[in-house]
């Protein structure tokens, strides 16, 4: 049986706090543009139909 001192005393210990340092993401995020259609011009605008002669 412990006594109140002890469990304090152990209890007490600050516990060593280690800030995970955030790992940088590989690629950047950038704003999906995709996502959002009439909001930007498409990276790939289809060609307009040739004229019919």
């Amino acid at each position: 049986m412990k006594k109140r001192g002890d469990i304090m005393g152990t209890d007490k210990r600050p516990a060593p706090q280690t800030p995970r340092p955030t790992p940088p993401s590989p690629t950047p995020r950038i704003p999906e543009t995709r996502d959002v259609p009439n909001s930007v011009s498409p990276p790939r605008p289809v060609p307009p139909p040739p004229p019919k002669k």
